[in-house]
């Protein structure tokens, strides 16, 4: 994800490889921040050039879409445990492998539609409890959607 494309950073001159100015010093262990070529920010570890987290730490990074990420990245792939909060100010928290929900986490849209249970490959995928309104779905997703086999629907008492 992050492979080759940083631009500037704040670490210390001697952490930067010259070789296409865009390389991270493969010999760099520590904490800093980094400008990528298109613009967004990172602000995290790195372990031998490789953006990756410290057990129990975090990075930020602020996309240049808008998009900001705070959680957990291993071999420079958003990878763990992170949130999400997208320029449309709906959020996403939970775990994410390579940059995609992916496990359990709760997503909720500036709609107030939220959605938590498992994910897989971005999509909603197994089971899950889906809020709009006064409606509530509770059961199974396939590829993002409400699986052709939903149980059951369930309405608030103001619906009925």
């Amino acid at each position: 994800m992050f492979d080759s494309i940083i631009t500037s950073t704040t670490l210390p001159p001697k952490a930067l490889e010259e070789r296409n100015s865009e390389i991270w010093n493969y010999s760099y262990l520590g904490y800093g921040k980094v400008t990528l070529k298109d613009g967004s920010t990172y602000t995290g570890s790195a372990k031998f050039g490789i953006l990756e987290t410290e057990k129990g730490k975090n990075c930020k990074i602020d996309f240049a879409d808008g998009t900001k990420y705070e959680g957990q990245i291993k071999n420079n792939q958003l990878t763990g445990k992170g949130t999400y909060l997208f320029p449309s100010g709906a959020t996403y928290e939970g775990e994410i492998v390579n940059g995609l929900r992916h496990g359990y986490g709760k997503y909720k849209s500036k709609d107030g539609i939220t959605y938590e249970g498992e994910w897989k490959d971005g999509k909603k995928e197994g089971n899950g409890i889906m809020v709009k309104g006064d409606m509530t779905y509770e059961g199974s997703f396939s590829k993002g959607v409400i699986a052709a086999s939903a149980s059951f629907l369930m309405f608030s008492s103001s619906s009925l």
